[in-house]
């Protein structure tokens, strides 16, 4: 189920979406960053979080120039396994705007932004929960 475009900004409502299930039982839609552009801007200059996570394919740090809100960012080891199953590797709450928050979790990894207080509530707060994909585009390296 597509978050409808009059929720999303412009540059949202066109990325790819995946699907996945949290530990909490949510079923979270998230749109990926597969674009230079949108992984450069990401929520910057939104007047709020929206309802979807941002992730980011292969990124180690993550900057909130530009934010209006705080985030959340879960650092998933990424690609999933076999199970579909990206763990959490690490994770920075309530991250301020025009902060840099960054990770020094081993391994390949993608930024899941949430608008904070997300990952609490989501279940994703802690390293080691998993969050299981189970719909997914062919565009989400």
């Amino acid at each position: 189920m597509r978050t409808p475009a009059s929720e999303l900004s412009a540059r949202l409502s066109r990325a790819p979406v995946l699907l996945v299930a949290t530990p909490s039982g949510a079923v979270l839609e998230v749109v990926v960053a597969a674009t230079p552009g949108l992984r450069l801007v990401g929520l910057a200059g939104l007047p709020v979080a929206p309802p979807v996570g941002l992730l980011i394919p292969r990124c180690r740090s993550v900057h909130t120039w530009g934010m209006r809100f705080a985030l959340d960012v879960v650092f998933l080891a990424w690609p999933p396994g076999p199970d579909a199953a990206a763990r959490v590797a690490a994770v920075s709450s309530e991250i301020r705007p025009w902060r840099l928050v960054a990770t020094r979790a081993a391994g390949r990894l993608a930024a899941l932004e949430l608008g904070a207080p997300r990952a609490e509530a989501l279940g994703l707060a802690h390293a080691g929960a998993a969050v299981t994909v189970f719909q997914w585009p062919s565009t989400c390296g």
